[in-house]
């Protein structure tokens, strides 16, 4: 049996605490929050620079995809809008 220490992190907060104030020293280090591929770079630098191990993650999910330099929104949230407009004009006529 090996003597291999896991700390866990749940948010991209503590795992920047637990590598700055040098917790991870000859440890893993298990994510629970979701991880991107822009992330995985400067999060494996802290580790390494803290003498940590291994980023053991759930899974890696990339971020969506970009149209025209903004983020596509869904459906629902431009629905969410339009009910919110729709409920401003709708006061709007019985305050008046």
């Amino acid at each position: 049996m090996s003597n291999k220490h896991i700390l866990v992190a749940n948010s991209e907060t503590s795992f920047l605490d637990l590598c700055t104030n040098n917790l991870v020293s000859g440890c893993d280090v298990y994510c629970t929050f979701e991880v991107c591929d822009e992330d995985m770079g400067w999060m494996k630098h802290n580790l390494k620079r803290s003498h940590g191990h291994d980023l053991l993650l759930r899974k890696i999910p990339q971020r969506k995809a970009k149209s025209n330099g903004l983020i596509k929104k869904s459906k629902q949230y431009y629905m969410a809008i339009f009910l919110m407009i729709l409920f401003c004009f709708f006061i709007r006529l019985l305050t008046d």
